[in-house]
């Protein structure tokens, strides 16, 4: 099949291309430069006019089967605030749909975060109440609601599957400097201890890339419209630093509880999903 990929530098983006390129002839789409050939395609999605031109062109030699939409900016540093995050990232999603509605493609599969729910405890699952205002992450939680809905909408009536993937925080090889997983590893590297704040009594879930480059083939290879969660381990932050320690080395006491710090235990309900890996709904 062809497949293209959008935001294909990014670790997630690497790691997919890499796992399919052996299967199908792919397409890699980013703003920045990832390569060369025609098949390495250098544009920024959020300038519509642009994109919409490229693609049109793009039709007359080639075709698309599926979009693979990873492409957002992500918040960098401490500026939580800074609601350019948000309109980039719909911007980007506009883009996006734009190019579907040219190309055509029998399948859209869009990533999602599980950011779109509230930072709270409790158990969430697709059903479940959507208010990412209590996160730090609201701008791109937010971000990633309004294109789920607009991706829905803009392309209703059309022959497509779009599913929308809710990822949990994903980890492996390659995953940025600034992930939880590469804090802890960083400090027992440098420190021989790893601070957990919150007594590391906060949840969340961790799923290992390639966990999820396997989930990602079975929407490829089937069709699964609608929303999931995905994910892995539902942990807490003080498990995770004792995997770590155990792992890379080291005693368990260096691990140092801060009483200070966030603490809410989230549980990613990822049942919907479990439910159709288990009965084998794949080929």
């Amino acid at each position: 099949m062809n497949i293209l990929i959008t935001g294909a530098s990014g670790f997630i983006g690497k790691n997919l291309s890499s796992f399919l390129e052996a299967r199908h002839r792919l397409y890699r789409l980013d703003i920045t430069k990832i390569g060369r050939g025609k098949r390495c395609i250098f544009l920024d999605l959020a300038d519509r006019e642009k994109a919409e031109a490229y693609f049109k062109r793009f039709k007359r030699r080639s075709s698309i089967d599926i979009i693979v939409h990873l492409a957002s900016r992500m918040m960098k540093g401490r500026d939580i605030e800074d609601t350019n995050l948000l309109y980039t990232n719909l911007r980007i999603t506009e883009g996006v749909i734009e190019i579907a509605k040219i190309l055509k493609p029998r399948k859209v599969i869009n990533f999602s975060s599980m950011a779109v729910y509230p930072n709270i405890d409790g158990k969430f699952s697709e059903v479940s109440e959507i208010r990412m205002s209590s996160n730090s992450d609201c701008l791109y939680g937010l971000s990633k609601f309004c294109g789920e809905n607009l991706i829905d909408f803009l392309l209703r009536g059309r022959d497509v599957v779009i599913s929308h993937l809710r990822i949990g925080q994903v980890y492996g090889r390659g995953m940025r400097s600034n992930r939880i997983i590469s804090v802890f590893k960083r400090e027992l590297s440098k420190k021989g201890r790893i601070a957990v704040y919150g007594e590391g009594r906060r949840v969340s879930n961790f799923i290992d890339i390639e966990k999820l480059l396997r989930i990602v083939n079975v929407f490829i290879e089937n069709d699964l419209p609608g929303m999931y969660n995905v994910g892995g381990e539902n942990l807490s932050y003080l498990s995770l630093a004792k995997n770590i320690v155990k792992e890379y080395g080291g005693s368990t006491t260096g691990i140092v509880k801060v009483k200070k710090g966030q603490c809410p235990r989230f549980f990613l309900d990822t049942s919907k999903l479990d439910a159709i890996l288990r009965k084998g709904r794949w080929r």
